[in-house]
């Protein structure tokens, strides 16, 4: 039964939101986008952002008639938000952090938003209430927004673990952390449905909180088909990965055993033509004590630097293979530049323990290999063997990320709002 106007309303409270960039507000511009197309009107309640970063999705939401953005006072300081982080602006926004906004920069945000929350829902007859997180003490002031609105279907989304994160080593962080706590347990006491982007984080909430576990359900992050029309595919001629993103020192040392692995390959196609080019900041570059390691590292490994966010979509339907590490201690991450490599339809290479996003991966007939020279090795003879049947011309089935196309995920976001 298709559902009348007055019901096909939403209203998303996002305290970051266009134009606010960083990878948090990607998750919900796109969910808003294709809500649209669907036949919803979404309002969107966040805080007013005086700047615009210079990698956002405001294209996604902008110039949208059926996605109405309320921005309303931000009570944290904004000018400690901008963009250019000088030392000055460093300091201040340390010292809010530890004192008013303990928790984050949400949490004083509580008496503004819940008016024009109400005062939305009232006069646009809104029935389908969507708060994401982080900051996630908004989640909190969702629950009073309930309370006075009980006739509204709370959802939360949970892109990170609130509570848990917060260290319990000093009696100030056992302090913040029994107050995350608190009010993380009367939200989710409050919500009809809390969603998690990963079965991981989704269990973990279920062990810590069992009472209010049948309301759990998993609704994962992915790409959206748009981002890449108009797009020009390449075929590759050479071996060659692209990783994108940050390459912290966590992650660069599974570059170790790579490089190990590829020292010790007799494969021709490893050993001449293999090469990877990073795309990113934090490039972290792993010290060997053997100079061969080292040399082989420095012409194996190319830091290519930070492109915006076309180019790397143009940059990336060059090549063959994606590259993705996880840090042995977020095995079950699934980072978002995963999703555009998906998105562009390419081979995927994780070097991750075991964890979610290689159970998905493996699901695809991806290459997927634990942190040992041995077993990259492996993956890399297994790569190398399929790119000399691509270059020859010999099919090959195509993976299949079709479950984490944007447009797929909204109809499993629609099952989730009122009937």
């Amino acid at each position: 039964m298709e559902k009348s106007a007055e019901s096909k309303k939403i209203l998303l409270i996002a305290y970051q939101f266009c134009p606010k960039g960083q990878i948090g507000t990607r998750r919900w511009s796109k969910f808003a986008k294709y809500l649209t197309r669907k036949g919803y009107i979404v309002h969107v309640l966040c805080a007013n952002y005086p700047y615009r970063d210079r990698i956002n999705w405001c294209h996604d939401v902008e110039n949208n008639p059926n996605i109405h953005i309320h921005r309303i006072k931000a009570d944290y300081p904004t000018f400690l938000l901008q963009p250019k982080r000088t030392f000055f602006i460093k300091l201040f926004d340390r010292i809010f952090s530890h004192s008013l906004y303990y928790l984050d920069a949400a949490q004083r945000w509580g008496s503004r938003m819940k008016r024009k929350a109400v005062k939305l829902i009232h006069e646009e007859n809104i029935r389908d209430v969507v708060v994401t997180g982080g900051p996630f003490t908004a989640m909190y002031h969702a629950a009073k927004v309930k309370r006075e609105c009980p006739e509204i279907k709370l959802i939360l989304d949970f892109r990170d673990p609130w509570s848990d994160w917060i260290s319990n080593h000093t009696a100030w962080q056992r302090f913040r952390k029994k107050q995350a706590e608190r009010m993380e347990s009367v939200a989710l006491s409050k919500a009809d449905i809390s969603l998690f982007t990963t079965s991981e984080l989704k269990q973990d909430y279920a062990d810590k909180y069992p009472d209010f576990s049948p309301t759990f359900r998993i609704l994962y992050n992915g790409y959206d088909p748009d981002d890449f029309k108009g797009i020009s595919f390449e075929t590759p001629d050479n071996f060659a990965l692209i990783y994108t993103g940050s390459l912290t020192k966590e992650r660069a040392l599974a570059l170790v055993p790579f490089i190990q692995a590829v020292a010790s390959s007799k494969n021709k196609i490893i050993r001449e033509k293999l090469i990877v080019h990073f795309y990113g900041n934090d490039f972290q570059r792993p010290i060997f004590e053997d100079a061969q390691l080292q040399n082989l590292f420095d012409t194996k490994i190319k830091h290519c630097g930070v492109v915006g966010q076309k180019e790397l979509f143009q940059k990336l339907a060059q090549y063959e293979f994606g590259f993705s590490i996880n840090a042995p201690e977020h095995a079950n991450l699934i980072g978002a530049k995963t999703f555009d490599y998906m998105g562009l339809g390419m081979k995927i290479m994780l070097i991750s323990l075991d964890g979610e996003l290689k159970d998905i991966l493996k699901q695809s007939n991806q290459y997927v290999t634990g942190y040992s020279a041995d077993e990259i090795l492996k993956c890399l003879e297994k790569m190398a063997e399929d790119h000399q049947s691509n270059m020859e011309m010999i099919d090959q089935a195509a993976p299949d990320y079709s479950a984490f196309d944007i447009e797929h995920l909204t109809e499993e976001l629609e099952a989730f709002l009122s009937n």
